[in-house]
């Protein structure tokens, strides 16, 4: 997280605060405190998970309506940032609450669905109407069998609103009723807590997600790309000016008459004078070779006392012609 170093007056201004000698006309640039909450996520980033979280009710929505095969609607309601210990104790005891695990975090997440909810998805799964009847207890291991496709679809989302940070798979470790026995994290470790709410199914019910900040805050160093503005990133460099920026570098040619190949007990008996016989056929086109890849067709001729090479393979010369060459 980022961080700035207070100056000597800010350092002496709060000294003045917790020594209980400040003066109520003293001048201070030191706001309240409030000690038991974590430090803040950058503005920034803070705005894009709040973008990202909209986006995930809205993925929320349509596979809830395709499980649930009824009209729904989920908003998204807030995202906070507490301390583990004050989520525990926010929440109702008993309360449907599932332990999951986010890899490769090491400290896991925690979902909690509002009652109601929980008995509508069970009887609309179940061949019902939906209704939210029941009285609050512990899941049987068959219910949470049957709420298998709904978590799973929630929590698919929350791993997607990470996704441009870092990759998570989700999966479900254990369900309780008992919150205050949640032990995974530490009591001041902080928890960004993300509310959404229903309607047209399981009419105001509610649900929310936690999960633990250590092992996310190198993630979160950096705003994902897609919210760097457009005048920060660099502009696309043309053919032109790319081809105006290359046109120095020195290239290797070469041109290939041919090949051979022989075995090892051939080759150990070479010896001056012996000739070899290359696979290309005189009236073949010789190839020029780039940097070792071949590029071109041509011709070899002789300028002087040098050999020269023509791109291209001319004509075949007519018989006519030839007769009359020296």
């Amino acid at each position: 997280m980022s961080e700035r170093q207070l100056s000597t007056r800010e350092i002496d201004d709060i000294l003045t605060v917790f020594k209980g000698r400040r003066k109520s006309d003293q001048p201070t640039d030191v706001a309240s405190l409030d000690l038991n909450r974590p430090a803040p996520i950058p503005k920034g980033i803070f705005e894009a998970l709040e973008v990202r979280h909209e986006q995930a009710a809205r993925a929320m929505r349509n596979s809830l309506r395709e499980t649930l095969r009824r009209d729904l609607l989920v908003k998204f309601q807030t995202l906070e940032l507490d301390r583990f210990a004050s989520f525990k104790e926010a929440l109702p005891e008993p309360s449907c609450s599932f332990v999951v695990e986010m890899l490769p975090l090491r400290q896991p997440g925690y979902l909690v669905l509002d009652y109601p909810l929980v008995f509508a998805i069970l009887d609309r799964v179940l061949g019902g109407t939906g209704t939210t009847d029941g009285a609050p207890r512990e899941l049987t291991t068959t219910e949470s069998a049957v709420l298998g496709d709904v978590l799973g679809a929630l929590l698919a989302e929350q791993a997607a609103v990470w996704s441009r940070w870092v990759k998570l798979t989700p999966r479900v470790l254990r369900s309780t009723s008992v919150p205050r026995f949640f032990r995974e994290a530490r009591a001041d470790d902080p928890v960004l807590i993300a509310s959404y709410s229903l309607s047209g199914f399981a009419e105001g019910a509610t649900f929310r997600f936690a999960l633990p900040l250590p092992g996310l805050e190198p993630h979160l160093q950096c705003a994902p790309r897609s919210d760097v503005p457009e005048t920060a990133r660099p502009a696309p460099v043309s053919k032109d000016l790319l081809l105006k920026a290359i046109a120095d570098v020195q290239l290797e040619l070469s041109v290939r008459l041919g090949g051979a190949e022989l075995n090892v007990e051939d080759v150990l008996q070479l010896a001056v004078g012996d000739v070899l016989v290359l696979d290309t056929r005189t009236d073949q086109p010789l190839q020029l070779l780039v940097q070792d890849l071949p590029r071109f067709e041509g011709q070899l001729f002789r300028r002087g006392q040098r050999l020269s090479f023509q791109l291209g393979v001319p004509e075949p010369a007519h018989p006519a012609a030839e007769g009359t060459h020296s």
